[in-house]
């Protein structure tokens, strides 16, 4: 079993998924992640104020992978700083 990622749709449709690509037609699912809506946001980070959830949405857009970089004991300014 091979799982590929990839946030470069085009990249991956030319080179991954493409006619002449050796993994051509052996593709068996595919998974479109979206970002989390803000909603659903909270549920990451119980402990933070509603200000404190929309500073941290503007900061990862609701993409999984950034929200999961996030340390919720820091606050949205010491996260920038520590990790992006």
């Amino acid at each position: 079993m091979i799982i590929l990622c990839g946030s470069l749709i085009s990249m991956m449709y030319s080179e991954v998924l493409a006619y002449s690509s050796p993994l051509f037609g052996r593709r068996t699912a595919q998974i479109k992640l979206q970002a989390v809506s803000f909603p659903y946001y909270k549920e990451f980070f119980l402990r933070k104020t509603h200000h404190e959830l929309i500073e941290m949405y503007s900061l990862t857009g609701g993409i999984p992978k950034y929200i999961l970089s996030i340390q919720e004991k820091y606050l949205p300014l010491e996260n920038i700083k520590k990790f992006f």
